[in-house]
């Protein structure tokens, strides 16, 4: 007779759980320092302090790891995004906290992890699918993220994605500067004005790509439900 599979103890899920966080974060630092090339399942365990086979039993492969790391630095980014409550802040305090809180992690070197990621990946059209599932998993966090955000604003749903886009693509582009710049006083005036372009747009109800948009006298695409822009 066969026995029923037995659930694991709570200590014993606890420190699964606690074992799991732990490689992810020894993944996300080997990611920073040394590529994704670099980031290997041996290199992390022995970053860990765990053996080679203790990594595969949470992890079955280095690509199963990779998405794991991915999805946490994004993560962090939201739950400090979800920190911020719209009900006790004004806008242009608001604007200023969003700001901060995303160019932290895209001018930060978390934001390098997953950028060894998406360009280490990017010949392996097997993984750039499970990765592309997991952006767009990402994405849609992000979108309701946002839409809280919003909420009090006279943005329509349309101009607040293109309000979120135009934020994370502007970001963006300051990282790939900041790796080669070492004087962050650089970019604070650029953060400045998008923190002044996010406020502007929150009290009048249009997104800066829609100003350009509306000068062009072009219509307006719409928000395609499927975009990923983190």
């Amino acid at each position: 007779m066969t026995r029923p599979a037995t659930r694991p103890s709570r200590p014993q899920a606890e420190r699964g759980t606690a074992t799991r966080k732990s490689l992810v974060e020894a993944a996300v630092r080997r990611l920073i320092a040394h590529g994704y090339a670099g980031a290997t399942v041996r290199n992390i365990a022995r970053e860990s302090g765990v053996s080679a086979g203790a990594v595969q039993y949470h992890f079955k492969t280095k690509e199963d790891l990779a998405l794991a790391a991915l999805a946490h630095v994004f993560e962090e980014v939201a739950r400090r995004l979800a920190d911020i409550d719209p009900r006790d802040t004004g806008i242009d305090e608001r604007a200023r906290r969003i700001v901060d809180t995303l160019w932290e992690f895209y001018g930060g070197p978390r934001y390098v992890a997953a950028a060894e990621i998406l360009m280490g990946t990017r010949q392996q059209a097997a993984l750039h699918e499970r990765i592309r599932a997991c952006r767009l998993a990402l994405a849609a966090a992000y979108r309701d993220m946002w839409d809280r955000l919003m909420g009090d604003t006279l943005l329509d749903p349309d101009e607040r994605q293109n309000l979120l886009r135009f934020a994370i693509a502007t970001l963006r582009g300051l990282a790939l500067l900041r790796l080669h710049e070492s004087d962050t006083t650089l970019f604070d005036p650029h953060l400045a004005r998008l923190r002044d372009l996010i406020a502007v747009a929150m009290r009048d109800g249009v997104a800066p790509a829609a100003i350009s948009v509306t000068a062009s006298a072009t219509p307006a695409e719409p928000v395609k439900a499927s975009a990923i822009f983190v």
